[in-house]
């Protein structure tokens, strides 16, 4: 590091103020104290002012405390970014001295900070320097230890979830020169400006150091300070290189030699102890790509949770959590010109103690085998859903990837984050890589928020040009925390099909959950219907124009089938139906088997198979279904193409709410007539046209009469009319089309 040759002052201190008040005075004044000091021991000290839109009271004050103080206070800036970064990064251009330190203008500086950590500084240039106490005062009491990095306790893992240090920092003005704060502005869901610097400057390789015997006084307040509303707002760290930092010395040879170099420093202590553990636990994850995940679930697990044990239990140790005398004598001293410093000694055994970050090891090991296989590869879009198996949103996952790769040269990231298996994964191969989040979290005992938090991290250092989140909840519940954050470098995006019902009747789902709080940051919402759209427009008063509704494609193959039955069946009129009725899907309430039973019950001369799975072997309908003679239970399928279509004369839908199913869709593609309800979207297929039209879904008996009307009808009329419809609507070329129009999803690399 070439230091300034322009510097004036040994050290620029930069008070960064807003809105502290009468805060601010006793800010100021504790500078002084700090400068006093170090100045009788022979150390230059220049105080800069950065008045960032004050509020009128704490103008004043300030401008007092320049009358009090003149040859103290050197300059005052009125500034108007709004940004407490933006703030710092002025006065560091303003800063005269060859160290810069800050304080904000509501927190408390030790009076022997300045003088302590120059001397540090003074033969260590490629070192930062951070008092070795915080205290916690205000609204909150307690303390805490700050650690060094060149100590055992230091672990590069414990940036991932934590910040290490306070904003009280003290170095070389010109490594702020070469890291400026990052801008964050929190009306962009970023904060934290402290962490990213610690991680970025890390990551450059800066040592961060603790001065001994040095303390910083930290003021918590009531709603409105800055730290309530980066944390109530859901602000996150911006990007930074620490992550891929971490990713590359976890892999690294030095990393895992290192940590078997500590683990032979540690050998002394008892074989359970807590450093001995956590070292243990770390060199096991660095080497935990050449292990399999049974050995991390049955061995690596319970290290880290004895591992855990033993240290909740240490921190809560009264006597290694004693506040130091001399931290109790300095407090005593500031107390003249700050009252909440004012201790008897029931006060001073009530201040708790706030252990040091520890490493969020489940957290570490899931972004780990996660960003870890991809952090050098660029995706374009990523496609956030539960999982991939037989279903309708899933297909259509599928259906955004393959498009998206070969009509649109985009590169496509699919991630699932429930700990489900996912048998359509082969489906994508070829189009997109697929990264099992949810079994990766799950697996490294990652709780939902644990998952969200990689969710996040993994979004917003990929940045792609499009997140596109089809029906997974732990993706809306990131919207819903950090859409803010995300849309400064994604376009996002949401597939909404159809609201789900409690036994009730009431409105449930991802839509009613999360629409309103997230709406607002989203792009578009895509929906495969006409109906939901409508409604959730009118519910929640959004505009019409924050949706759109995208037709999910049907294949040509099967269209080429339907066309083939058709002409078949039109050219034997007079030939006998076959009385069998076909229904598919899952076998859950919404489809509502218990329907299908009791028209089965009154129409004993029919038979009807029910192709589809139920949610889990033991399910109730699926036992209900089995108990009727003339229902047939004929298991999954993977294609709707495979089944014997010509073997029916009709297809049953009995569903009770629906988005527009794929299988309506496929059923109409392939010839067979339609008898159903037009619930929610698949109005937008079943007409009186297209369809045998049950007006009511809950009308046993027209379902049994719309049946037998289906089965004689010999006129193909209505059928040919669904398939114009999938024609028109549901082609490939149709889907191409629509999303073709839509500029911003359709980002080519």
């Amino acid at each position: 590091m070439n230091n300034s040759k322009y510097s004036v002052n040994d050290i620029t201190v930069i008070i960064n103020c807003h809105s502290e008040n009468l805060f601010a005075y006793r800010a100021i004044k504790s500078v002084i104290r700090a400068k006093n000091y170090a100045n009788a021991k022979g150390i230059s000290i220049e105080i800069i002012i950065i008045l960032d839109i004050p509020n009128d009271e704490t103008l004043k004050i300030i401008k007092s405390c320049q009358a009090d103080y003149p040859s103290s206070i050197n300059n005052i800036y009125n500034v108007s970014f709004g940004d407490l970064s933006l703030s710092r990064n002025y006065g560091i251009s303003k800063a005269s001295g060859k160290y810069i330190a800050f304080l904000d203008g509501d927190d408390l500086m030790g009076e022997n900070w300045l003088y302590e950590a120059y001397n540090a500084a003074f033969s260590h240039d490629n070192c930062i320097f951070h008092p070795e106490l915080g205290i916690a005062f205000g609204t909150k009491f307690f303390w805490w230890q700050h650690i060094d990095q060149e100590s055992k306790e230091f672990f590069l893992e414990t940036l991932f979830t934590d910040n290490y240090w306070t904003s009280s920092v003290f170095a070389l003005k010109d490594i702020f020169l070469l890291f400026p704060y990052k801008p964050h502005y929190l009306n962009e869901g970023y904060g934290y400006e402290d962490w990213h610097w610690n991680c970025e400057t890390v990551a450059a390789g800066f040592i961060h150091k603790i001065v001994p015997n040095t303390i910083h006084f930290i003021r918590y307040k009531k709603e409105g300070s800055l730290k309530w509303i980066t944390y109530n707002n859901y602000a996150i760290i911006h990007s930074s290189r620490y992550y891929n930092y971490l990713i590359q010395k976890m892999v690294s040879d030095e990393y895992k030699n290192s940590i078997i170099i500590n683990n032979k420093i540690f050998s002394k202590e008892p074989i359970l102890g807590e450093k001995t553990l956590k070292k243990l636990f770390a060199y096991m994850l660095s080497v935990k790509r050449v292990w399999k995940e049974a050995f991390i679930t049955t061995f690596i697990k319970p290290i880290y949770f004895l591992s855990r044990k033993i240290h909740k239990e240490r921190i809560h140790n009264k006597k290694s959590s004693q506040l130091p005398q001399w931290a109790i004598l300095e407090a005593n001293k500031i107390s003249a010109f700050e009252p909440e410093l004012i201790w008897n000694n029931s006060t001073i055994k009530d201040i708790g103690y706030y252990n040091t970050p520890q490493p969020q090891l489940p957290s570490v090991v899931s972004f780990y085998n996660s960003y870890g296989a991809i952090y050098n590869k660029y995706y374009s879009h990523i496609i956030v859903l539960p999982w991939l198996k037989a279903g309708g949103a899933d297909l259509g996952a599928i259906y955004h990837a393959k498009t998206l790769k070969n009509d649109f040269n985009s590169t496509v990231l699919i991630i699932t984050t429930e700990n489900e298996n996912s048998p359509w994964r082969n489906k994508i191969a070829g189009f997109a890589d697929f990264l099992e989040l949810g079994k990766i979290t799950k697996q490294n005992n990652g709780d939902f928020d644990a998952l969200i938090y990689v969710l996040t991290r993994l979004l917003i250092e990929m940045k792609p040009k499009v997140i596109h989140n089809i029906n997974s909840r732990a993706c809306w519940e990131v919207y819903k925390r950090h859409g803010l954050a995300l849309k400064q470098s994604s376009k996002l995006y949401a597939s909404l099909f159809t609201d789900d019902y409690d036994e009730f009747g009431k409105p449930i789902g991802y839509a009613i959950d999360y629409l309103e709080s997230t709406y607002h940051n989203l792009e578009l919402i895509f929906s495969d219907n006409t109906f939901y759209p409508k409604s959730w427009s009118d519910l929640f008063g959004i505009d019409r124009s924050k949706f759109y509704t995208l037709f999910f494609p049907v294949s040509n193959d099967l269209i080429k089938i339907g066309e083939k039955n058709l002409q078949q069946r039109i050219s034997n009129l007079n030939t006998t139906s076959k009385h069998k009725v076909m229904w598919t899907g899952r076998i859950t309430r919404q489809k509502r088997p218990d329907l299908l039973a009791e028209i089965a019950r009154q129409m004993p001369d029919i038979q009807f198979d029910v192709w589809g799975y139920s949610d889990s072997d033991n399910n109730s309908y699926r036992k209900l279904l089995s108990n009727i003679g003339n229902i047939h239970l004929k298991g999954e399928y993977n294609d709707f193409s495979t089944l014997p279509h010509t073997e029916y004369s009709a297809y049953l839908y009995t569903s009770e709410y629906d988005g527009l199913p794929n299988v309506l869709l496929e059923a109409a593609a392939v010839g067979i007539k339609i008898v159903g309800a037009p619930v929610g979207g698949s109005c937008d297929l079943l007409t009186e046209e297209t369809s045998y039209l049950v007006n009511k879904y809950y009308d046993v008996p027209q379902y049994c009469n719309k049946i037998r009307e289906a089965i004689n009808d010999k006129s193909c009329e209505k059928e040919k009319n669904a398939l114009d419809e999938i024609k028109n609507n549901h082609s490939y070329s149709s889907w191409i089309s629509a999303l073709r129009m839509q500029k911003n999803y359709i980002i080519s690399n």
